[in-house]
């Protein structure tokens, strides 16, 4: 009779030690993947495709994100947009858009959120070919209201901004080009 209580016994002990570890892992990458939705995750690829999609059909930059929406994604304005459509954040990033001319726009990209320390702030100016790019720490929230749309070197320079290599465009050739 004790043999068969015992053998049960290990069963209910096996199967709450596999119930506690299971439950160990689920919330442990639960807790992981919170963690991750609350990093700044920039997107300016995109956005840059965008603006030079734009650009290619209408001949100049858009003056702003809901020219985009609805002009080149084909989709209703959205919630998220702000400052008249020239701004809107997605994934803990807030975006600034400002058409200097027909043929040159400048993107502000800037993390936000309680981990926005953890991201790296962007300021960058597309033209049809090419594209400049300045990098440096996360701007504290209180600087994004003071954000100019076409700011000088030294500007830039005196928030922290470093100017990136401009990466040379990949020609594209016929098929005996060389």
């Amino acid at each position: 009779m004790i043999k068969g209580k015992l053998k049960i016994t290990h069963i209910v002990l096996g199967v709450l030690v596999v119930a506690a570890t299971a439950a160990f892992i689920v919330s442990g990458v639960w807790a992981s993947q919170q963690e991750a939705a609350e990093l700044p995750q920039i997107g300016l690829n995109r956005v840059v495709k965008d603006l030079r999609l734009y650009h290619k059909k209408f001949g100049r930059f858009p003056a702003t994100f809901q020219d985009i929406q609805v002009r080149v994604r084909k989709r209703p304005s959205s919630d998220r947009l702000g400052d008249a459509g020239r701004s809107f954040t997605k994934d803990n990033y807030y975006y600034l858009l400002s058409a200097v001319d027909p043929h040159a726009a400048t993107l502000w990209a800037i993390p936000i959120g309680d981990k926005y320390k953890e991201g790296t702030s962007y300021f960058i100016v597309v033209r049809p070919t090419t594209v400049e790019q300045w990098k440096g720490a996360a701007l504290d929230i209180d600087e994004i209201a003071l954000l100019r749309g076409n700011p000088t070197p030294a500007q830039l320079a005196h928030t922290g901004l470093t100017k990136q290599p401009t990466p040379a465009l990949k020609k594209r050739g016929g098929l005996f080009s060389f």
